[in-house]
């Protein structure tokens, strides 16, 4: 039966009308508007919303660029992209020009940052070209002040928004109103979440920046934070450029826009199919992602009841301070490591010698030997270790470090390193990629299929559930070479969720 008489809209439908609705209003309402366009999925997603909005004709506005310098070269490149698949006119303001007129000055350091000059060359392009609306792709669910913005926000002769003083906006009647040289910033997607955008590029298939997807690439790490390499990024003392699968959240200056380490195995992926394997359709709520998460955390933890191998083999290094026996996590949180599993095997480095660093294997004792120690604060070179399990375990060393094998004055020059099995990360809060082997992705969507169905689907239980033992008894199988699998989602969902 023809579905032609259903009125009812998604809220993905929904939200895209009022866009639209806005869109229209600007180009109505206005003389001479523009959308700002930074490359981003946001700004994309608008691209295609004023595409719709105004099919078949052209685009009424040109696509204004802030150009920093410091952008990711794969951002640069799908823009010129775009500008020419939809036909756009293509403005750009450039931070370059600003600094060599002398109108704006460089930031110093070793990690510039040009955001807060985007302002003035932003203000000099809307004041050159006349601009008097700039379509942006703000959200309200971003930060506290974009949350107070109208949909049409007024910005007096100078650039400048007052937020105590808005124009209301009821009943979808926009006031575009203004004074010579005053201008509106106009926010169409005010009410999406970063969900809903995710969602709606799913939907409409929408392409995007590499950048956004997993990919490798060099990078430093820098207080946490992975600064993909480029010219504009000095290397700090004992820092080095590291290669690695990444993917940025967002788009921004390379300077400032932190990457997180990423396969490109997608949980989402996992949780959708196994969602239709049950026979649950329709857009997944935020209760519903966050069950299947808790569903595919029980069922990690029974694959580890039932033997799986679910660990990946890391080397902690932790420098030796002289007279300490006890080494953990609360006594050194920079290099002790808060994922132990079980110690495989530890040994003692000494790096005195930078260009031959020397090993020695250390012995690993249980409890009752080490109880037996008549003097465990004896000091001298370590020759054995203990393993205290705890939930963050502890691992004393006998001999305790003498002041010749000690690195209180040069951390790295003399080492307690180990190898050890990382526990699993689970796939709680706001993550969407896990680090596991193929052969065990049918299992997982199988299992996960049978977990939801018994929340969404009890008569499909049975059948899912002898098709998940049949995939995990395959996987088992595969894995009778005691191969390990290591689970760990890293990237983050969205707010909302």
């Amino acid at each position: 039966m023809s579905d032609h008489n259903n009125y009812q809209l998604t809220h993905l439908q929904q939200l895209e009308a009022e866009s639209i609705f806005i869109m229209r209003e600007v180009a109505a309402q206005f003389g001479k508007p523009a959308l700002l366009f930074s490359g981003g999925k946001d700004s994309i997603v608008m691209v295609r919303l004023a595409q719709k909005a105004f099919w078949p004709a052209k685009l009424p506005f040109p696509l204004v660029h802030v150009d920093t310098g410091h952008n990711f070269g794969e951002t640069i490149q799908f823009r010129d992209d775009l500008v020419k698949d939809v036909g756009g006119d293509l403005v750009i303001a450039s931070v370059q020009e600003e600094i060599d007129a002398g109108r704006v000055k460089e930031e110093p350091g070793l990690n510039p940052s040009r955001n807060r000059l985007q302002i003035p060359a932003l203000l000099n392009v809307i004041g050159k070209n006349n601009y008097d609306a700039c379509l942006g792709g703000a959200r309200r669910d971003e930060e506290k002040a974009r949350a107070k913005e109208r949909f049409f926000s007024h910005r007096n002769s100078f650039g400048e928004w007052d937020p105590k003083n808005q124009r209301p906006e009821l009943w979808n009647l926009f006031n575009g109103k203004m004074d010579f040289g005053e201008n509106f910033r106009v926010f169409p997607l005010s009410n999406w979440t970063e969900m809903d955008v995710w969602q709606y590029i799913k939907l409409e298939d929408i392409p995007l920046p590499s950048i956004y997807f997993s990919h490798n690439r060099e990078f430093v790490r820098r207080s946490n934070i992975l600064l993909g390499k480029c010219e504009n990024i000095t290397l700090l003392e004992g820092e080095k450029w590291e290669s690695g699968n990444v993917r940025c959240r967002t788009v921004g200056d390379m300077t400032c826009t932190g990457m997180v380490e990423s396969v490109a195995n997608n949980v989402d992926d996992i949780i959708e199919e196994a969602y239709e394997r049950t026979g649950v359709r329709g857009t997944r709520t935020g209760y519903q992602l966050r069950s299947a998460r808790r569903s595919l955390n029980i069922m990690f933890q029974e694959w580890g009841n039932r033997g799986v191998h679910l660990w990946k083999v890391k080397l902690a290094k932790v420098p030796l301070v002289e007279g300490q026996a006890e080494y953990n996590f609360a006594s050194d949180s920079t290099n002790f490591p808060d994922d132990i599993d079980s110690v495989l095997e530890a040994y003692y480095r000494n790096n005195s010698d930078t260009t031959a660093p020397v090993d020695v294997s250390l012995t690993k004792i249980d409890r009752s030997a080490y109880s037996a120690t008549p003097n465990k604060l004896t000091k001298g070179t370590p020759s054995q270790y203990y393993v205290q399990r705890q939930l963050n375990p502890n691992i004393f060393l006998y001999a305790t470090p003498s002041s010749s094998v000690s690195s209180t004055t040069t951390p790295s020059s003399f080492q307690f390193c180990f190898y050890y099995l990382s526990k699993i990360q689970d796939v709680g809060a706001y993550t969407n990629t896990s680090d596991v082997v193929n052969r065990f992705y049918p299992c997982m969507m199988s299992g996960l299929a049978y977990y939801l169905s018994q929340k969404y689907s009890p008569d499909r239980s049975q059948e899912l559930e002898r098709r998940y033992e049949s995939e995990l008894l395959r996987a088992l199988d595969a894995d009778n070479q005691g191969t390990s699998t290591f689970i760990s989602p890293q990237t983050f969902y969205g707010d909302g969720v």
